[in-house]
């Protein structure tokens, strides 16, 4: 087995020279087909890969041109690689070479249709020239390789050609205006000779004419372009008329603006927008604004033919109202008015006490007499301000006075103060008070006593004593022969006894209430959860009042 395959190597070597690989089929790409204008510019020829571009490791040729129609300028890109680029050159009109080694041993495949280079041309020929685009065998031998030991001149390629084609101008303008001056200006392509017909009898043949109406009007404007490949018109219709020059000055007063008109070029309308929602057609209105602020003013003039607008920002404004007040006081009432300047819509008093009010003028009673802080605030659509100031209001104390009945131990007191008191405090002389307005007491020994009443109200007090003599030995003046207490002394039981309807009041030594009953001619109170000491009995009949002195042993 080992000698057949030796055998099998020693007759390909043999083969080898005679030409089997030399069959390897035709390295085939094509030189593609382009046009461009007679212009001076530039023209690029694709060449694209055909088939058999396996492993290619090395290729190299000659390019040929017609150099009366276009010359070599560049190689624009290479997409073959290792490395990335090729040498071009071109050592003769008409002629480029090339020549391309890869730095291994295995090159790339390029797929059918791929682009291989781009070659670019300068244009120098005519329209209608055509330079055929070839791939000689000179100056630089046809030449490639690939990484497996085949190589060869053998090619197949697609020729292409650059052909020059005319292009005729294209017309196209525009303009600009300067009340009857016009610029004209050219914005085709392709020309070479110009004729403007300005519609008034008036003509130019440069690129960018100007040209002066004499009137206004429509006129119709026709540009005519032409070169060695024919002709182009183009024309456009407008009105002639100066553009009116929008313009005005203004006055502020305040939040009253006077606007003047001072445009140009005589136009016919106006139409002014205040910025506030407010418009006007005069030509020079008055405008007042609601609120202060910062506004946009547009007047936009008209004279038929066309218009213009002229913008202005600016502030209007008004002084706001500085807060004044005045004030007078009756007892607990303020009376208030309002002194600001200005012109102020809104008012707000504040009157120290936790109340307020939005009249321009208010009076207010307070609750208790005092210095309080009032606050003015005043507003406008100018602005606020606001002014504070103590005002103090004041009422006169009552006037203490009473008068008292004595009847044994027993005092009725009665108020006879002025000036509205609202409360009362009695001091008996004996230690013991009363906070009512007419109070009676008892008194539990004899003696001269000091008795003071302060009455009181929110405005102030006033007090006043006076002297009493409180004597109840034996019976007291009102006691009746008809009515008997016994026993006395007593221990635990005390009988009453009356001919009639009587009420009984047992009263401590202080004056405090121990116990009371009503009976109609008898009864027996009950001493039994008494304290020994001094009591005082009062009992009440239709014919008047005893009280009797108690002792409780």
């Amino acid at each position: 087995m080992m000698k057949k395959l030796q055998s099998l190597v020693w007759l390909l070597l043999l083969l080898a020279p005679m030409g089997l690989f030399a069959q390897y089929p035709p390295l085939e790409f094509n030189i593609g087909h382009s046009t461009t204008s007679a212009t001076a510019s530039t023209v690029d020829v694709y060449v694209t890969a055909g088939t058999n571009w396996q492993n290619i490791t090395s290729f190299r040729g000659t390019f040929t041109f017609n150099p009366a129609i276009i010359t070599w300028n560049s190689m624009q890109s290479w997409s073959l690689s290792n490395p990335g680029g090729a040498s071009f050159s071109s050592p003769s009109a008409g002629v480029v070479t090339f020549v391309w080694n890869s730095l291994i041993s295995v090159g790339p495949t390029i797929p059918n249709g791929s682009n291989l280079f781009v070659l670019r041309f300068n244009v120098v020929g005519a329209p209608g020239d055509v330079s055929p685009i070839g791939f000689a065998s000179s100056p630089q031998q046809m030449y490639w390789n690939n990484g497996f030991g085949w190589s060869g001149n053998n090619f197949q390629q697609t020729n292409g050609s650059v052909t020059l084609i005319c292009q005729q101008p294209v017309a196209s303008f525009s303009h600009t205006a300067n009340l009857y001056n016009y610029a004209f200006t050219s914005t085709g392509s392709g020309a070479q000779q110009y004729l403007w017909d300005f519609g008034d009898g008036g003509t130019a043949t440069t690129a960018n004419p100007t040209h002066t109406y004499a009137s206004t009007g429509n006129y119709t404007v026709c540009l005519i372009t032409t070169n060695g490949c024919g002709a182009d018109t183009t024309c456009q219709s407008f009105n002639v008329c100066p553009h009116p020059n929008a313009w005005y000055s203004y006055a502020i007063n305040q939040l009253a603006v006077a606007f003047t008109n001072s445009s140009s070029n005589n136009p016919t309308s106006y139409s002014w927008d205040f910025g506030d929602g407010g418009t006007s057609t005069l030509a020079s209105p008055n405008h007042t604004y609601a609120l202060p602020g910062t506004y946009t003013v547009c007047m936009i003039a008209d004279n038929g033919c066309a218009a213009d607008t002229a913008c202005q920002t600016f502030t209007v404004g008004c002084p706001s109202p500085q807060a004044m007040w005045a004030d007078s006081t009756s007892d607990l009432i303020a009376f208030l008015t309002d002194m600001s300047s200005n012109q102020p819509t809104s008012w707000l008093w504040d009157f120290g006490d936790g109340n307020f009010s939005s009249l321009p003028a208010p009076f207010h009673s307070y609750a208790a007499p005092g210095t309080y802080m009032v606050c003015l605030t005043v507003a406008s659509i100018c602005g606020t301000d606001s002014s504070c100031a103590p005002v103090t209001v004041s009422c006169a104390a009552p006037v203490a006075a009473f008068t008292q009945v004595i009847s044994g131990s027993s005092v009725q007191f009665t108020d006879g103060s002025t000036i509205n008191p609202t409360s009362w405090s009695w001091d008996f002389g004996d230690g013991n008070t009363s906070t009512l307005q007419n109070p009676s007491h008892i008194y539990a020994v004899d003696g001269n006593y000091s008795v003071c009443l302060i009455a009181s109200s929110i405005c102030g007090a006033d007090t006043l004593c006076g002297n009493l003599t409180i004597n109840t030995v034996g019976v007291d003046p009102g006691w009746r022969a008809d009515l008997s207490i016994s026993p006395n002394p007593a221990s635990d039981i005390l009988r009453i006894q009356y001919p009639g309807a009587i009420s009984v009041k047992l009263y401590g030594l202080h004056g405090e209430l121990q116990s009371q009953t009503t009976a109609d001619n008898a009864l027996q109170l009950s001493l039994g959860n008494l304290s020994r000491g001094i009591y005082f009995l009062e009992v009440c009949t239709a014919e008047g009042v005893a009280v009797q002195k108690v002792v409780l042993r």
